[in-house]
């Protein structure tokens, strides 16, 4: 759930919904991909899971240039129409750093995230707002997990712009063993009928430092089911 600066290539995502309450055309906003998420949130006993296929992360520190290799994957439940839990983790992961001196080698699973997220009133109809609260729980061993507990804080904004075109802008605070602010504003667009694309940047403070830059795109062939790369 925290951004590192580094350079991130993920190849492969898939999100898939399950839900009784929606109507079999009806769309949904998933969380993936990007940095922030979704200003949506899942229909009371609505189900979500967002499944990452390995994302290699290269990273730069220095002498030290390290690559990890990571898939994580999400689970989001609806509790109520506007408050969904997420339970989440890293997953397995595959690390390697070298400074030219030393060399390390590991692998093994990642740390657990915890949030609730809740859709916010917005002054207009264009506009959409979604606060998340998250914790991120230690499970994992040191080098790929383990750490300190975390907290986050984050909001979402987005307006529409209309011809399938969006403005978004994600700021999240970082506490405990992550301090430090995020800000990412992004813009989405429509391809054709059943993919889009995105554009993002991102400045981060404290643990967070670095820059970052995004860009993929989003087949979605049904309304509940959304690859990404």
């Amino acid at each position: 759930m925290k951004p590192r600066p580094a350079l991130a290539l993920p190849f492969l995502g898939c999100s898939l919904l399950f839900s009784a309450r929606l109507h079999a055309q009806e769309a949904i906003a998933f969380d993936r991909p990007g940095m922030g998420f979704s200003t949506s949130t899942l229909p009371r006993g609505g189900v979500a899971w967002e499944q990452g296929f390995p994302d290699l992360e290269i990273s730069h520190d220095g002498n030290m240039q390290s690559r990890l290799l990571m898939a994580d994957t999400l689970l989001r439940v609806g509790l109520t129409d506007t408050l969904e839990l997420q339970v989440g983790t890293d997953g397995y992961g595959w690390l390697s750093a070298d400074n030219g001196v030393h060399a390390l080698h590991a692998q093994g699973m990642g740390n657990t995230n915890l949030g609730l997220k809740q859709a916010l009133p917005a002054p207009r109809d264009e506009v959409s707002l979604a606060l998340l609260a998250g914790v991120t729980l230690p499970t994992g061993h040191s080098p790929i997990g383990g750490g300190n507990r975390a907290y986050t804080l984050g909001i979402s904004a987005e307006w529409d712009l209309g011809q399938d075109r969006s403005l978004g802008l994600y700021i999240d605070r970082g506490f405990a063993g992550d301090r430090g602010w995020l800000l990412a504003p992004s813009y989405g667009f429509a391809l054709c009928e059943h993919w889009a694309g995105y554009v993002e940047a991102g400045v981060g403070t404290g643990d967070r430092e670095g820059r970052m830059l995004g860009v993929g795109a989003t087949w979605q062939p049904r309304p509940r089911v959304q690859f990404d790369l």
